[in-house]
């Protein structure tokens, strides 16, 4: 174990708790660990995740992304956490980005954050992307879950591990934290935004969950038990579909009447579980569930990298790289990913025509990672992944923005969003229309 932040003080043993439990929380992980990016604003709570991790003689990279939403307090930010990152001495790297003025400011800012940590993991190789979320956060979000109607997954909360992302002081309380912090006499900044009533976690945390208290001082206890036993529920709801589809998935295919006479909880696992979590919000779930139940034979649903195909009773399950176009139907970016040559007489993309009488070749392909374009009236360029953010595309939907490229793959146009400067030689020859259904 490094020694470096070691204290012989009256604190040690608080110090050694909170050490104790991250290192508990991290042996639980599998696969354990290696090489990590740790998500640093410059608050308490990432700072002494850093710390701690460090201590444990994790190999780290930290990671900070300024928002430019508080001014000069934000570039403040950055620099103090560049120092931080050469106290621990290790890789530190940033990004500075522009949010829309408008829009939920929240979203916006989670999907830049944990956009720029994937960059950073896959630029390091790293296999986990670990967050500052400790218990007091994790009461926040029980509650604002329940508020939005999230049901048992909401109340379960967050979890120690979610995909690539860990949360290893999930068990440690903010008070911990400070004291962790104080014992070091390690300096941290405050968010003022924090402190901002506007936002609704702000008012369950200064509020709500201080009201709740006054009446029953163990809530927090009580609240967090009742996590658990959700969590215990999910996991019965979890196997009971996992069996199902064990059992009545057969070739790809299942019986529709089967699927209708299951309990509305273990349909839409089974959708989660045919479909995965990310990005599979829950109007997603309800049309997949209706599409299933009332959709007509030959009919064909697609979300993400999977398709459900109605063959009378049954359904179909096509993965990307199986399924062939219906007539009249060009294959999705998902089920067909290399770019696809669009002609004088059109393609068609998803939900949308496309037309092209340039004397040049021109493309249509999904997004990817690392995509940048220079837009039309600017003299730099942009990654593609921050103007999909400012133009408030939601993930789920970016693969089937159509990008419309050369020979060389340049970008020309993100649809009907925006020509690149290269793109102004063709824009009186390109037609992109959006196909009403």
């Amino acid at each position: 174990m490094n020694t470096d932040f070691m204290i012989p003080d009256l604190m040690y043993n608080t110090v050694m708790n909170l050490i104790e439990k991250i290192e508990e929380a991290m042996a639980q992980i599998k696969p354990h660990p290696q090489k990590i990016v740790v998500g640093v604003s410059g608050g308490a709570d990432s700072i002494c995740l850093a710390m701690a991790l460090k201590e444990l003689d994790y190999t780290i990279i930290i990671a900070h992304l300024n928002h430019s939403l508080r001014g000069k307090a934000s570039d403040e930010d950055e620099t103090f956490v560049k120092q931080f990152a050469e106290q621990l001495k290790v890789p530190y790297e940033t990004r500075k980005v522009s949010l829309p003025k408008k829009g939920n400011l929240e979203a916006l800012g989670r999907e830049a954050r944990y956009d720029f940590l994937e960059d950073i993991s896959d630029k390091y190789q790293a296999n986990h992307i670990a967050v500052a979320h400790h218990e007091n956060d994790q009461i926040e979000t029980i509650l604002m879950n329940i508020h939005r109607g999230a049901g048992l997954r909401g109340a379960r909360g967050m979890q120690l591990e979610s995909e690539n992302i860990i949360r290893p002081m999930l068990k440690i309380r903010k008070s911990e934290i400070l004291d962790f912090l104080e014992s070091k006499k390690q300096p941290y900044r405050h968010d003022k935004s924090n402190d901002d009533q506007r936002y609704l976690r702000n008012r369950i945390r200064h509020f709500v969950i201080p009201e709740f208290k006054e009446k029953d001082p163990f809530f927090e206890t009580h609240l967090l038990n009742e996590s658990e036993r959700a969590r215990g529920q999910l996991i019965l709801i979890e196997q009971t579909a996992e069996e199902w589809r064990q059992k009545e998935i057969k070739n790809s295919r299942f019986n529709r009447e089967r699927f209708r006479l299951l309990k509305t909880p273990v349909k839409t696992e089974v959708i989660i579980q045919l479909f995965g979590k990310k990005d599979l919000y829950r109007k997603n779930i309800h049309q997949l569930t209706q599409f299933i139940e009332s959709g007509k034979t030959g009919k064909q649903m697609t979300k993400k990298n999977v398709t459900l195909v109605i063959e009378y009773d049954e359904i179909k399950i096509v993965k990307y790289n199986e399924i062939r176009p219906s007539k009249g139907r060009e294959p999705s970016a998902q089920q067909k990913p290399e770019k696809k040559k669009i002609t004088k007489a059109g393609i068609r993309w998803f939900d949308w025509e496309i037309k092209s009488s340039a004397k040049t070749a021109v493309y249509v392909r999904s997004w990817k990672k690392g995509d940048s374009f220079q837009p039309n009236g600017m003299k730099g360029s942009k990654k593609l992944q921050d103007f999909f953010v400012d133009q408030k595309i939601p993930k789920n939907e970016r693969q089937e923005v159509p990008i419309i490229v050369d020979e060389a793959d340049m970008i020309l146009s993100i649809g009907t969003l925006r020509l690149s400067k290269k793109g102004l030689a063709i824009k009186d020859k390109l037609t992109i229309d959006k196909i009403k259904n």
